[in-house]
């Protein structure tokens, strides 16, 4: 197994491990670890000045001032007021350095995909044998559900485009463990990533809809048996309405609302901190539960914009590579790693709505890498490069 495809093995394998990553032992946890190893492969790249393309670089600079501007509250917080260690900022920073990773690794690679393709096979392996120790450990963990997104980009890209069998009875599986795990955001953000995908479809096959309906019966099946999911849905606070029927929010929406009404204070900048400093004490709530509102809220209009222009260089990027791969006939192979890219994107963006990603190095890192891909594999087809 050659170098990269150990970095490869080692980036999506050890996020495949998810909630078990943030566990601390010995006063470390795997997470740390993870991150450590980013930042160090990355210095590595300074030091030996590769050379980075300016596709990868233009994606960079906006998440890499976006963790600037982060550190800079994290230290004035650390000087005016009592700090309150937030993860934050170096998962930000790290996503930034590993967006830069396969611009050095693979500029010069003709195995492209295969190299994203091994490390993702790896990782479903690994995921579903951390679901087994998660569920029989906790029964539910729903934030251990969020590190199963990138492999279900992967597995519905590879069924979209390949057709292949397994995949769909891999995001068969995956669907159960969310329900299982009574993680109803990343039920939901599979769901729509399935109809997404069969939207973008330019014919929907006979599988294509098989793979829906099995989804969607798997849902209703579950969901009828499950008593204690059922019950995450339909009990609790009711205080959001959606067609008329009201759904349980665990009591996010009473929250949401003293975090945006604290962020109101400090528009522009923000205060540095994720939620308010009054909800420090309450259980649960040291992260908004909704990152969009957590970076208005530690960051500012500023930081939302940042993260905006974020995004924006990474549509351009995708944009660019989508309309290459068209024009040079891009082999199946190929479109697949374009799918998982956006899928894998897209799901981060749905579950920041009710969760917190931000916080979490398993699921950012593997998307980030997954981002760094786009202006490699664009580069190869401009050069002409066996993918």
């Amino acid at each position: 197994m050659r170098r990269t495809d150990l970095i490869s093995n080692f980036i999506f394998g050890v996020s495949a491990l998810g909630s078990f990553t943030v566990n601390v032992r010995l006063g470390i946890s795997v997470s740390s670890i993870l991150t450590f190893f980013i930042w160090l492969l990355c210095v590595l790249v300074v030091v030996s000045r590769q050379r980075i393309s300016k596709r990868t670089v233009k994606i960079f600079i906006p998440i890499f001032l976006l963790a600037l501007w982060s550190m800079a509250h994290d230290l004035r917080n650390m000087i005016v007021y009592e700090y309150h260690i937030e993860n934050v900022t170096p998962i930000i920073f790290a996503t930034a350095f590993i967006i830069l990773l396969p611009g050095v690794l693979l500029r010069k690679s003709t195995d492209i995909v295969k190299h994203y393709s091994n490390g993702l096979n790896f990782a479903t392996i690994i995921y579903f044998i951390a679901a087994l120790f998660t569920l029989y450990i906790y029964e539910e963990e729903p934030a251990f559900a969020i590190a199963g997104l990138p492999i279900f980009a992967f597995h519905l890209a590879q069924f979209m485009i390949m057709g292949k069998r397994m995949s769909m009875t891999i995001l068969i599986l995956l669907i159960l463990l969310s329900i299982s795990m009574e993680s109803r955001i990343v039920l939901l953000t599979q769901l729509i990533l399935i109809a997404f995908a069969a939207s973008i479809s330019k014919r929907i096959t006979f599988r294509m809809k098989a793979l829906v309906f099995a989804s969607f019966l798997s849902f209703l099946v579950i969901f009828l048996l499950n008593w204690r999911f059922m019950e995450l849905i339909g009990g609790g606070d009711q205080a959001l309405e959606l067609g008329g029927v009201s759904v349980n929010t665990s009591g996010r929406i009473y929250y949401w609302q003293i975090i945006f009404e604290s962020a109101l204070e400090n528009p522009l900048v923000g205060s540095g901190y994720s939620v308010p400093i009054s909800l420090f004490d309450v259980r649960n709530w040291l992260h908004p539960h909704n990152d969009y509102l957590r970076l208005f809220h530690k960051l500012g209009l500023v930081g939302f914009a940042i993260w905006a222009w974020f995004m924006l260089a990474f549509i351009w990027s995708f944009q660019s590579l989508n309309k290459a791969g068209q024009r040079t006939g891009n082999h199946l192979r190929a479109w697949v790693l374009e799918r998982t890219i956006l899928f894998s994107v897209l799901s981060l963006l749905l579950v920041m709505t009710t969760d917190n990603p931000l916080a979490y190095p398993y699921i950012m890192l593997p998307v980030g890498y997954l981002i760094g891909a786009a202006p490699v594999l664009r580069e190869s087809y401009s050069s002409n490069r066996t993918v």
